[in-house]
């Protein structure tokens, strides 16, 4: 009798560690389908720069200040009746039902950009975000971390700003590394305001101010 308890009590324990482990797969399975999509999510972010294509008339009668106006407050409104309503959406993080999603966020900082800043800083800052944030994910326990992303940026910027701008090469060359370096630090964590909104807009604010004052000082630009 003594050995068929035994033999009940180790299968009840061998179905709860296998119990246990299928949880544990499903939930790694799930977490990394989440961060795929996520990592789709940043890498289409640079998709949003048709802003400047699209035709002013296809804006129709509200123009394309506040038709951008128009597509950011839908954001927030949907965002609050997501943080409300409690709903899920697959790819966000578990602490974003409480708080404002990194997909706001980026939103928030393409309307600022879009509506504040030139062209030639914007196109490479939405760009290096895209594409600079999932591959910093991707390499941060790597020995090639920060370079790869560091010199990647810098490229971006240095090929935004040479087809945008009409910059002298040593303006340009100055712009592109601060910028590129500025975006990857920017990356780094913060309390509140997520990485995606600070990648894009720090760079693009000292690069704004850095211009000013270079042009502000008489230093040639062009």
């Amino acid at each position: 009798m003594r050995k068929d308890v035994e033999e009940k009590v180790e299968k009840i324990l061998k179905d709860i560690v296998e119990e246990a482990n299928q949880k544990e797969t499903r939930s790694a399975l799930r977490n990394g389908k989440n961060e795929i999509l996520r990592r789709i999510v940043h890498v289409c972010i640079p998709l949003t720069l048709i802003y400047y294509i699209i035709p002013p008339e296809m804006w129709g009668y509200m123009g394309r200040e506040n038709g951008l106006f128009l597509v950011f407050i839908s954001l927030l409104i949907f965002e609050a009746i997501r943080i409300k309503k409690k709903i899920t959406i697959p790819g966000f993080r578990h602490y974003e039902a409480r708080r404002l999603s990194a997909a706001a966020w980026a939103g928030t900082a393409l309307f600022i950009s879009f509506s504040l800043f030139p062209m030639e800083i914007v196109v490479p800052s939405v760009i290096a975000m895209g594409v600079i944030d999932p591959l910093n994910g991707e390499m941060r326990r790597s020995r090639y971390y920060p370079w790869i992303p560091s010199a990647l940026s810098i490229f971006i910027y240095f090929i935004g700003l040479s087809l945008f701008s009409n910059y002298n090469i040593l303006i340009i060359l100055l712009l592109s590394a601060i910028g590129g370096l500025i975006a990857v630090a920017s990356e780094i964590p913060h309390l509140w305001i997520d990485d995606d909104f600070m990648m894009i807009i720090t760079p693009a604010v000292i690069l704004y101010i850095l211009i000013l004052a270079m042009a502000a000082a008489g230093i040639p630009m062009t």
